[in-house]
This record gives structure tokens, sequence and C-alpha cells, in this order.
């Protein structure tokens, strides 16, 4: 027992003791600025690397599923301009949402992120994804065509609830690397590419999900293999938060410098052959 007592109040080696400190530390009070800085502060919220593969999937998969004959044709713009909106709203929710979650882990592994950088408070992080999510819904179930279509609701309820479970208790399933990747196969693989071929098909053509080209088939299962490679390599970067936080990522698992590899092998082979 006295030995017991003694090695609870033995304090942590300096390092140790450090890292708990920094992992456990309040997030800091956003200070006061002016519009040009909130409108910054909201544009890292959103992640803009993933705005940009969102906004040019959309617009791919958009003009893949219409002739060159009506591309600019009211149908095709009211289409296109919903779908790239609301999908920008859910993109924002879903990363928004994992920053959320994840303020601990990013406060080791990425203190640059808004949240952790004390420029947004988690309450407006809140609101804000809330918003966004509210905002995507509306103009899915509201908007008549073809301005909306069963399918962009169907495609945008899908990732923000696969984005939802990805990052939220209880389920969060990021912790395990099956389903982590399984979240990511399915949002970029099947639901973005067919969903939004299949609502650009309805707007524009007045045709079903039942009319999908062949080729759109092979397009979502590349990106399917591309979501995989996105999800071995997405938690590389954040092994030592993961690690603190007992996240058990693959690269926690195995070791980054494998999971990287590896992913880079496989996306290599990917584009190989292709």
């Amino acid at each position: 027992p006295a030995n017991a007592t003694t090695a609870a109040a033995r304090p942590l080696p300096p390092p140790q003791a450090a890292l708990l400190a920094e992992e456990n530390a309040p997030a800091p009070t956003p200070a006061p600025r002016g519009l040009g800085d909130a409108v910054g502060t909201l544009w890292a919220f959103g992640r803009p690397h993933t705005v940009y593969g969102s906004l040019l999937s959309v617009v791919a998969l958009h003009l893949y599923a219409a002739p060159v004959g009506v591309w600019a044709t009211p149908a095709m713009c009211a289409a296109l301009g919903t779908a790239a909106v609301a999908a920008t709203l859910v993109n924002v929710y879903i990363t928004g949402l994992n920053q959320i979650t994840d303020v601990h882990i990013d406060r080791i592994a990425k203190p640059y992120l808004p949240i952790v950088a004390g420029r947004l408070s988690v309450r407006a992080a809140k609101a804000t994804v809330t918003v966004c999510l509210v905002a995507a819904l509306a103009m899915a179930l509201l908007l008549p065509a073809p301005f909306s279509t069963p399918y962009l609701t169907a495609t945008l309820a899908g990732a923000a609830a696969l984005g939802t479970a990805y990052s939220l208790e209880p389920l969060r399933l990021k912790r395990f690397p099956v389903f982590a990747a399984l979240c990511i196969l399915v949002v970029r693989g099947t639901i973005v590419n067919l969903g939004f071929y299949a609502h650009a098909r309805s707007a524009v053509l007045g045709a079903t999900a039942a009319s999908l080209d062949p080729r759109v088939l092979l397009a979502s299962l590349f990106f399917a293999c591309f979501g995989v490679v996105i999800a071995v390599m997405k938690d590389t970067p954040d092994v030592r938060g993961d690690a603190a936080n007992n996240v058990r990522t693959l690269s926690v698992r195995v070791g980054a410098p494998k999971v990287f590899t590896a992913a880079y092998r496989g996306l290599a082979a990917l584009l190989a052959g292709t």
C-alpha cells in the first residue's frame, strides 16, 4: 500500500506532464475581430481543400450526366447551382463536426485550426454546423424541381448521416479503421457519385436512377478505391493526438510510416490501372 501511494503521488515525467496539460487545457477565448477576420475564420473552419473537391465533383458529375447541348439550359443551371451550394454546406457540417469532436486531438496535431487556435469558440462552431446542415436539407426538401430532386435529398442526408456517425458519440466510427474506411468509401465512392449523377439526370432529362450509365458505375468504383486511400492517409498527421486520446486509428496501430507507404503504393496502382 505504501509503495502504491508513493507511485500514485509520484509526478509524471516532464514530457508526459506537458502533453497531458496541453491536451486538457481549455481552448483560448476568441478575441473580437473584424468582418474580414470572421470570414477568414469561417473559411478555414470549412477546410477549403475539401470544399474544392466537393465542388469539382458536383460540377463534373452534372456535366457527365447530361449531353453537351443542355449544359447551359435553365434546368441544368438550377440543378447544378442547388447541388453545389447544398454540397458545400454539408461538407462544412461534416468537417466542422469533426473539428468540434477532435479538439483534444487537434490541439496536439493541428494547432492551427480555428477552434484550438482560439479564433472560433466551440459554441460558434456548433451553431455554424447546425445552420449548415439545416440549410442544406431545407434546400433539398423545399425547393421544387429542377432545383431539387429526391436523389439530391437522399445524397445530402446520406452523406450527413455517415459524417455524423464518423465523428460523433456513441458511434464515433473513426476509432475503428475498417468502419472509418467504409464511411469515407461509401460517401466518396457511392453516395456522391451515384447521387449527384442521378440528381442531374432527373432534373435535366427527367430520367430515373435506373438509366444510370455503366460508366458512372466505373467512376464510382474508382472513387471508392480512392476513398480507401483517403481513409488510411488522413489520420497519419494526427497520430500523436489520436494516440494521446486513445483513438486507435490504423496509423496508431501500425505506425504512420507504414500506412503512408501502403497508401502511396495503393494510389500509384490505382492511377496506373486507369
